[in-house]
């Protein structure tokens, strides 16, 4: 979304001019000055008439307005001023240019009989009382007398004269301000109006020399910006014309650093962190300097000490040094830092700069790291140096702290292999040395044994048979280690770490498991033969043809002794269910859960039969159904109460009698839109009895599911097959060991109608061939940003798709399951063109209740929504 733009205030219009252009019409002009942050809305233009009140011309004008015609009358002067507004307000205000208005200069319409001009217009100063004398001749005729003389003065080149006296005088003593330039102009009146204007040469007054500033100020917005104010003296006639601004540095000698104009502020952007500066200012003119005015002594914050190095006394105290040069610092602090722990000591705030600090609180058993830093300054308003970076570690020479124990984990059960376990543990210095010795602690049934590990091993096996520990028996262990540090002083366990905590575990021996169920002597031969078990199975799957289900003898079939030879043991899998049962042994607990997963030829899990904790099972083909002649991988994994497991795997060999083949009737019901299947078993087939029937429907590449578990000659009603549109069923026949075959069958439904399924109810009509449908995606969306020229697209997904068409009905019955269908939330369209859909509904239409015989069409909208497969 584009950023609006926030305007502001109109800019002030420019170049106002007033000309006469005939005795009755004056012509003004101005130039605007608008812009898209700063618009104009509309213009105002006042109109003063012999300096009387300024009046507003008119209504306001329209914002392009750049001329405007003004009536006048003779015997009058004139003067005119524009303004322009918008919704913010006014041009800003200024004292040359009051309320925003911007004038014109003053134009004369005198009628016949008007007076004569004045002559020799002369202006002197005096440089010594600042006084400007006027002198000139009146020009007096008969019918054309003066009844006045108006003076009018201008100063530094304003926009118009302003009047300052009026009289029939000849000359005018004017009180001038030093520092100006000063012009004036004479007209005389009488009442035919105003003579032509005589004009002075300019005059200017010199200033006189400029008074010192009342005061300084100097405020830190950063290290880098050092805000300046003064307080000018505003005498008249010793205005400054520009001032003068000198920096001191760190105490010494005074530099110039900018000359100002005739303002009282301005920002140093020259300062730096780590120094002090104090500033004065002095004014100037053409005609001299004033003296000093002195600011306060600004500081910058103070730079960071260096990286803290430092060691440990023998006393546990830490000392470190500082590397400090920094200036105007109030306090150093420091900050202990305990990397092990990652944890901070409130920081020790040390006065004056500090080089150098002695730590007697830190600790005794862990590395510590400083850091410090320099403020300057006390509460919230001190500056505060960056940290330094931490010292390297600082170590405490004495005993390591206790080890970390890794392997096993507390309460763990440990596998007996031969009464050995293996325990590991992390060793902890705190001097940094390494491991020299280590010692194993094991405590059972009320004795206990330590164990002695040489050198920096981290691990030790421990023979527990020949300390007499037990079979199933819960032990508890600990260790403690050596480093470098020995103190001579003490016994040498004492140079030891402290004991670690005590891990418990338990010492038990792995069940066992094997298949009792299936057997591995169902098959032994040799490996050679095992192709012709395993082959590719012929004829599972077949196409329907009138010739399978007519009076044809089956196919004479020669079974062949396999002989047995040496090859590895397999289990030969003929029938359904499949029985399931282990040897399970176990000495140190029971079953509590086995899990039986079967894995085809190329290693890929097809089943898992969850045994629980029994050692029996059943597999039926409901649960899973193996291709025939196909090799499988059975493994078994049982975990123990006592949380140990063992696992046996064996091979399986398929070889099932193909069930007999089915046919499929397939009857159309039109009026409804949908198909009744019909599956049909001949008796007189070959191959095993029917244990079940599922048909699929098969549409393009999608294939669904649409009945299980048929017998012979049990009708399924196909409500949501596609209308006018090919397709196919596909029947699956299973035996009772789960073999199959599958016939595909083609399948057909004409009909002129779309219909409308919902609970068990149907509504149809015929369908208009004209549609409206509308496609989008359904988490899209478009954002505007104000630095983007186009939209930034957001896409979730999703697809929303809705259509609109009409049925054409003759009778008040076919309106009703329509107006019925409004109170189901759930409804299936089927379209003519095989589009089968869940969706919403809405419907529209007329009644005609002169000819209610007579319908007209109905109009439908739907809209698709997610459901499952029909």
């Amino acid at each position: 979304m584009a950023k609006k733009t926030e305007i502001e205030r109109p800019s002030k219009v420019t170049g106002v001019q007033l000309k006469r252009e005939s005795a009755t019409k004056a012509v003004l002009t101005w130039v605007n000055n608008s812009s898209t942050k700063r618009p104009y809305s509309g213009l105002y233009v006042e109109l003063s008439v012999d300096g009387k009140k300024w009046k507003q011309l008119g209504k306001v004008l329209s914002k392009s307005t750049t001329k405007l015609n003004i009536a006048i009358k003779q015997g009058h002067k004139y003067k005119a001023r524009v303004r322009p507004k918008n919704s913010k307000g006014y041009p800003v205000s200024s004292k040359k240019y009051p309320g925003g208005w911007k004038k014109s200069g003053s134009i004369n319409n005198p009628k016949a009989g008007a007076p004569k001009p004045v002559s020799n217009l002369k202006a002197k100063k005096n440089d010594a009382t600042s006084r400007i004398e006027l002198r000139w001749k009146n020009n007096e005729a008969t019918n054309r007398e003066y009844d006045n003389v108006f003076i009018y003065v201008k100063i530094d080149d304003e926009d118009d004269y302003e009047e300052v006296s009026s009289s029939k005088a000849a000359s005018y003593i004017y009180d001038a301000v030093p520092g100006h330039t000063y012009r004036f102009r004479i007209e005389a009146h009488n009442d035919k109006g105003f003579s032509s204007p005589v004009e002075s040469e300019s005059v200017y007054i010199p200033p006189l020399k400029p008074i010192a500033p009342k005061s300084m100020t100097a405020e830190r917005k950063s290290d880098n910006r050092i805000a300046l104010d003064w307080v000018a003296d505003s005498t008249a006639g010793r205005e400054a014309a520009n001032f003068v601004v000198e920096r001191s540095v760190d105490g010494g000698a005074w530099s110039s650093i900018a000359e100002v104009g005739a303002v009282e502020a301005m920002t140093d952007t020259g300062a730096y962190a780590n120094h002090s500066y104090r500033y004065r200012v002095y004014a100037k003119n053409a005609t001299g300097t004033a003296g000093y005015a002195y600011s306060d002594t600004i500081v910058t914050t103070p730079a960071a000490p260096g990286t803290p190095v430092g060691d440990r006394l023998g006393d546990g105290t830490a000392k470190i040094a500082i590397p400090n040069t920094a200036r105007n610092v109030t306090y150093t602090e420091v900050q202990r830092y305990e990397p092990e722990y990652d944890a901070w000591a409130e920081p020790v705030a040390l006065a004056g700069r500090v080089t150098s600090w002695a730590d007697a609180s830190a600790p005794t058993d862990s590395a510590v790291q400083y850091r410090a830093r320099n403020v300057h300054g006390e509460g919230n308003g001190a500056l505060c140096s960056p940290w330094s970076a931490l010292s390297g570690k600082i170590v405490p020479k004495g005993r390591p702290k206790a080890p970390t124990l890794v392997y096993p984990d507390a309460r763990a059960v440990v596998r007996d292999d031969g009464m050995t376990v293996e325990v590991s543990w992390r060793h902890n210095p705190v001097d940094g040395s390494a491991q020299t010795a280590a010692q194993v602690r094991i405590t059972w049934g009320g004795r206990s044994a330590v164990v002695a590990v040489a050198g920096a091993a981290s691990r030790a096996v421990i023979n527990l048979a020949s300390l007499g520990v037990s079979l199933n028996q819960q032990l508890e262990w600990a260790v403690r280690t050596r480093g470098a540090y020995r103190a001579t002083a003490e016994p040498d366990s004492d140079n030891m770490s402290p004991w670690s905590e005590a891990r418990a575990m338990t010492v038990c021996r792995a069940p066992s498991v094997a298949f009792v169920l299936p057997s591995a002597a169902g098959y032994a031969g040799d490996l050679s033969e095992i192709d012709s078990i395993i082959g590719a199975p012929d004829g599972t799957e077949e196409d329907a043809d009138a010739d399978d289900f007519g009076e044809v003898e089956p196919p004479d079939v020669t079974d062949e002794e396999e002989e047995e030879g040496s090859g590895l043991p397999y289990a030969l899998v003929t029938d359904f269910p499949l029985a399931v049962q282990l040897d399970y042994s176990d000495d140190s607990g029971e079953l509590a859960q086995c899990t039986v997963t079967v894995s085809d030829s190329t290693g890929a899990a097809v089943y898992v039969h969850d045994m629980g904790d029994s050692e029996t099972g059943e597999i039926t083909r409901h649960d899973w159904a193996p291709q025939n002649r196909a090799r499988y991988t059975f493994e078994v994994s049982a975990r123990s109460t006592s949380t140990l497991s063992a696992s046996a795997t064996i091979t399986v060999l398929t070889d099932f009698e193909l069930p007999k083949r089915a046919s499929l009737e397939i009857e159309e019901d039109r009026d409804r839109g949908w198909l009744a299947l019909t599956p049909r078993v001949k008796d007189y087939q070959d191959g095993a009895e029917v244990d079940g029937i599922d048909i699929w429907r098969v549409v393009g590449s999608e294939e669904v599911r649409i009945a299980h578990d048929l017998v012979d000659g049990q009708t399924f009603i196909d409500r949501y097959a596609p209308l006018n549109a090919d397709f196919s069923y596909r029947t699956a026949v299973y035996s009772r060991s789960g073999t199959y075959r599958t016939v595909d069958h083609p399948g057909s439904l004409r009909t002129p109608y779309a219909f409308f399924y919902y609970g068990e109810s149907i509504a149809r009509g015929i369908w208009n061939p004209e549609e409206s449908f509308d496609l989008s995606r359904s988490r899209r969306y478009l954002w505007q940003f104000a630095d983007r020229e186009y939209p930034v697209l957001f896409d979730g997904g999703g697809k929303g798709e809705s259509r609109s068409f009409s049925f054409h009905l003759e009778s008040g019955p076919e309106v009703a399951p329509f107006v019925a269908m409004m109170d189901c939330p759930s409804v299936v369209y089927k379209s003519l063109d095989g589009r089968v859909m869940h969706c919403a509904v809405d419907v529209s239409g007329s009644i005609d209740h002169v000819a209610r015989s007579q319908y007209g069409d109905l109009t439908v909208k739907i809209t698709r929504v997610d459901g499952d497969a029909l």
